[in-house]
């Protein structure tokens, strides 16, 4: 079953600057990452999206359109008139959702020695602390692809994780000795 609908619903009621998590999103949407990427670049390429990072991190959205009607657009349907299933059908904005969940301590989510043991065991792939937060937010890279972590049980695990926080994490080192 598709949950396309209610991901582009999500998409547009974030309001004006969200940020955006492509592992977390297909995980809760029940659908592959290359789906919700293209899904991403589709409405940016039709101008609701402006992408804010090169990583799909945060996203600034302009609503020109039903959702249903974007999503059936994308499929190479027309809805003959507005769907009237939509906030922006109802009112001609984009919805409010509710507050950002709170998320656990990133400490307290990843295994700190697996990492930083992995982290010295594939030096070329997760030397960086940019190169730690993709694989950490499971964004995937040429190195990662190549060092084959693309299946390690960390892989993605703080992939509900601003991509920003995580970088930053990464970069401090968290009092964990990291040499980066």
């Amino acid at each position: 079953m598709f949950h396309g609908v209610g991901l582009v619903d999500e998409l547009l009621a974030a309001g004006p600057t969200f940020d955006v998590s492509v592992t977390d999103l297909a995980s809760r949407f029940d659908i592959r990452q290359l789906v919700v990427r293209t899904l991403l670049t589709y409405l940016e390429l039709l101008g609701v999206l402006r992408q804010g990072t090169p990583f799909y991190g945060t996203y600034e959205a302009k609503l020109l359109t039903s959702m249903q009607a974007l999503l059936t657009s994308y499929f190479g349907e027309q809805l003959p008139g507005p769907c009237g299933h939509c906030s922006f059908c109802d009112t001609g904005q984009a919805g409010v959702l509710g507050a950002e969940p709170t998320l656990a301590p990133i400490k307290s989510v990843l295994d700190l020695a697996e990492f930083d043991r992995l982290r010295h065991e594939k030096a070329s792939a997760l030397g960086q602390p940019r190169q730690q937060a993709r694989f950490l937010c499971g964004i995937t890279s040429p190195a990662l692809s190549q060092a084959r972590l693309g299946s390690h049980a960390l892989f993605g695990i703080l992939g509900a994780h601003r991509f920003a926080d995580v970088l930053a994490w990464c970069a401090e080192g968290s009092g964990r000795g990291v040499d980066a």
